[in-house]
């Protein structure tokens, strides 16, 4: 892997953060080629080339969580002794709402879920705990940014089909739902910038050759000073993030691909120098599972409360 593999993982999956939250269902071959200043056939064949690797696996769908009144936690556990963390990631797939794990180097588990409200996610983080024997465990509530939209029945329907098939284009989502193309392209466009929906490209991170993929979190003095030290952090070191700006108002997320561990820890220093940075950690990521179509069933209950 070189440094452009490194942009272009960051090209495809940046629109999804916290920063924009304005990704498309492809976006275009051509404007990543231009933001880049390649030309598009170069994009077109690296593109190629992480799918057929297996680095990159696919596309998974993104339904804004606050759409549906559910709220995203975050659980960070230590495996417990007689586990393993292979073992513990099978167990926690079966929890519901669980829509990604992250696997540190070690034995750290990096769990996301979504939940109707506290109660239910403290019910489901002792659940989490029991199966695993969990070891110093920490918990974050996640901020989801406001949708600017309200799905209708029609976007439902689009939705749906995504959810199956998440890299269709707009003339077979067209073709598949009886719209016109025109009509698809409009309201995805509508959802997407209105941050009700986007897509993210599902990586294999234990493929990466070359380089190395960290979590950064950075803890704030100040909540009002999340905006200008996520967006200095981002453009300091653009050509490394692959996704950036999640967290709450009181801490911020940014995932990074490194060719060199000397960078992680560059990035670590300028993170903590940083006015209204009250603390920043770093760690090294083995594994990132999203489980995004099995969060679908959460998803759904949600839906349905809120139509009936």
């Amino acid at each position: 892997m070189d440094r452009l593999d490194i942009k272009l993982l960051g090209e495809l999956s940046r629109r999804t953060s916290g920063v924009t939250f304005q990704p498309l269902v492809k976006r275009g071959y051509k404007r990543i080629a231009d933001n880049l200043g390649l030309d598009e056939d170069t994009i077109r064949k690296r593109v190629e080339r992480l799918r057929a690797c297996g680095l990159m696996r696919g596309w998974k769908i993104l339904i804004n969580p606050s759409l549906l009144g559910l709220t995203t936690y975050t659980i960070q556990l230590s495996v417990g002794p007689g586990s393993t963390p292979d073992e513990a990631i099978r167990k926690i797939k079966l929890v519901p709402g669980v829509f990604s794990i992250i696997r540190e180097v070690g034995d750290v588990l990096r769990v996301s879920l979504l939940c109707e409200d506290e109660e239910s996610f403290k019910n489901r983080l002792g659940l989490v705990s029991e199966l695993v024997g969990a070891r110093d465990v920490t918990t974050l509530s996640n901020g989801n940014p406001e949708a600017d939209v309200e799905l209708t029945k029609t976007d439902w329907q689009l939705i749906d089909r995504l959810k199956l098939r998440p890299s269709l284009n707009y003339r077979e989502l067209a073709e598949d739902s009886g719209l016109s193309t025109k009509t698809v392209r409009r309201r995805l466009i509508r959802l997407t910038q209105g941050k009700a929906l986007g897509f993210v490209p599902d990586i294999d991170l234990r493929l990466l050759e070359g380089a190395a993929c960290v979590d950064l979190f950075v803890y704030y003095t100040n909540s009002g000073l999340k905006a200008t030290i996520d967006g200095s952090i981002f453009t300091k070191f653009e050509e490394y993030v692959l996704r950036a700006g999640w967290g709450s108002r009181s801490h911020g997320h940014f995932m990074f691909i490194v060719p060199r561990v000397t960078i992680a820890q560059e990035i670590l220093d300028w993170a903590r120098a940083q006015q209204g940075v009250r603390e920043a950690r770093l760690s090294f990521i083995y594994e990132w599972i999203l489980l995004h179509d099995q969060a679908w069933s959460e998803l759904e209950r949600a839906r349905k409360l809120t139509t009936e």
